[in-house]
Parts: structure tokens; C-alpha cells; sequence
């Protein structure tokens, strides 16, 4: 964010797991580690019914 000359921002060095975060939720987590997975992952995850 800008503000004038003036800068803002939060940077944060480690992410949180999100895919433990949604599953502490009840929600599924999935991740992704290499692009040529998306695509397969992204169809598993429309075809779960519960998911959503």
C-alpha cells in the first residue's frame, strides 16, 4: 500500500500449511507441487461432492 511517499506492507517469511489449516476446518486440502498436476487435481477436486 501506498500512502504519498509513504510504503506499507506485511511480509511474512514462512506460510502457514494450508492444507493442514483447511482440514483442521473439516475441508479438504490438497497440494500442488508441480504445474503438469494441476489439471488432475483441479478434476479430483469437482468431483468430490462433499467438498463444497
Amino acid at each position: 500500500m501506498s500512502y504519498g511517499s509513504r510504503h506499507s506492507h506485511s511480509y511474512m517469511e514462512s506460510l502457514p500449511d494450508f492444507v493442514k489449516l483447511a482440514e483442521a476446518y473439516g475441508h479438504v486440502g490438497m497440494r500442488i507441487t508441480d504445474s503438469k498436476d494441476l489439471k488432475s487435481k483441479m478434476e479430483e477436486a469437482f468431483a468430490m461432492k462433499d467438498a463444497w
